[in-house]
């Protein structure tokens, strides 16, 4: 059937079908869990076989020298950031099929590992809670038809483009290493983040975030998740996040992982609800733990840097 003939039609839906969705499996609305049977397995395998055996990308994320081939099928409805940017660049309804592709380069302020579990949440509906996240990556055989240096006719290149670091010898980010090879079965294969090709030793622009499996900070990660799920607009990823961080401040690692995390959270640019929600839990865990807290050297440090934080601890001390 040609693309002519699958547009959606123009009519307008009445009350009656806009009330009416379709309910898989007979589940209710206000369904809290989900059983999982072979049809739902298949589902979701579906899905994370785009990635594992990267096919049919058409959006090429870009952070530093990471490279995440992903589907704006899957992103866009789900991030109100990522729709956002991709209708910058096709403002008109795209009935193609397959669609063209495209371009994000990411502001160089957002850290590599945090894109990849944001972008592993929205395939899985989660992330790890430490270590690498999902593996996205391109072959090198494949590597060409992103490069932006490429004779390829890309649709457009989403805005903003990088910016040229004069410090760096080439403009062009480090291309990211996969293995084309590597397409085991969920259970049998780790969650791999791309491992980059070591950069220039002047190039320093993209070395400064280590993947969340060398800093062994859950309480931080979970921290920046739920940033990121503001940030990106993805209320459950803010959701999750956001109960994974309140679990994880109970932990017995809380003395190793809390101030790490106040001083992120305080010098948080920004008085949305998800930060000052954060600031409260935080504030609320040193209270029950002043007696433990007081007694550590560094709440010199926490005292000097965040007096903010500290001011309103002793105020409900």
């Amino acid at each position: 059937m040609g693309s002519a003939e699958s547009k959606p039609s123009e009519s307008t839906p009445t009350e009656g079908s806009r009330t009416k969705s379709i309910k898989p499996y007979g589940h209710t609305d206000n369904a809290t869990s989900i059983k999982l049977n072979s049809s739902h397995r298949a589902l979701y395998d579906g899905v994370v076989s785009l990635i594992e055996k990267n096919k049919y990308s058409d959006l090429l994320v870009i952070c530093g020298s990471d490279r995440y081939p992903v589907h704006r099928a899957i992103v866009c409805p789900r991030s109100t950031w990522f729709e956002h940017r991709c209708e910058q660049v096709l403002p008109h309804i795209d009935f193609s099929s397959p669609a063209s592709s495209m371009k994000i380069w990411l502001d160089q302020d957002e850290e590599p590992h945090i894109i990849a579990a944001v972008l592993t949440f929205l395939y899985t509906l989660d992330y790890a809670d430490s270590g690498p996240q999902f593996s996205f990556g391109l072959p090198y055989d494949q590597s060409s038809l992103f490069s932006r240096d490429s004779d390829t006719s890309d649709t457009a290149d989403a805005v903003p483009q990088p910016p040229e670091d004069e410090g760096t010898p080439s403009s062009t980010p480090t291309e990211t290493t996969y293995d084309s090879h590597a397409t085991m079965s969920r259970e049998d294969s780790p969650l791999l983040t791309p491992t980059a090709s070591p950069p220039p030793e002047n190039a320093s622009a993209h070395t400064a975030h280590a993947d969340p499996g060398s800093q062994a900070n859950e309480l931080l990660l979970h921290a920046k998740m739920c940033l990121a799920g503001h940030r990106f607009g993805i209320p459950p990823l803010l959701e999750v996040a956001k109960e994974k961080f309140e679990r994880q401040l109970k932990a017995d690692t809380w003395k190793a992982e809390m101030l790490p995390c106040i001083y992120v959270v305080e010098r948080h640019q920004g008085s949305h609800g998800i930060v000052q929600e954060l600031r409260v839990s935080l504030l609320k865990s040193a209270k029950r733990r002043w007696g433990e807290l007081k007694q550590m050297t560094e709440l010199k440090k926490l005292i000097v840097e965040c007096p903010e934080f500290m001011a309103n601890l002793m105020k409900i001390l």
